[in-house]
């Protein structure tokens, strides 16, 4: 599970590091602070590690999500921050896909990204 922590470890200074993003969020989170942070902000959620590309065995495919929480009327900004995230992140996290949904609990926008990296 180290890998992982690497992983996390790089995705999060990536996203705190880029000044841009940094300027439109309140924070970047491995928990989900709703009832204290007015957002918008970025958590981390799923993570799966996997067999990789490799026969020998010596790859590792890592799967994660990022999600993105804004506010009330925020689908548009919500839109741009998953853009910057995209921006700030380095080549090897691939992406895979996104979604964009409403949640009618919190009456909050949330979206959803999905990359994978490969490691060695």
């Amino acid at each position: 599970m180290d890998s992982l922590n690497i992983v996390y470890r790089s995705l999060y200074s990536s996203l705190t590091e880029n000044s841009a993003l940094m300027s439109v969020i309140t924070g970047v989170y491995d928990y989900h602070p709703e009832q204290y942070d007015p957002g918008p902000y970025i958590t981390f959620s799923n993570a799966q590690i996997q067999e990789g590309r490799l026969l020998d065995d010596s790859e590792r495919r890592v799967l994660l999500s990022i999600d993105v929480w804004a506010p009330g009327e925020g689908r548009k900004q919500l839109i741009e921050i998953m853009d910057l995230v995209q921006a700030a992140l380095p080549a090897v996290f691939l992406f895979e896909d996104s979604i964009v949904l409403f949640d009618e609990d919190s009456k909050w926008w949330h979206g959803v990204l999905e990359y994978r990296i490969y490691l060695r």
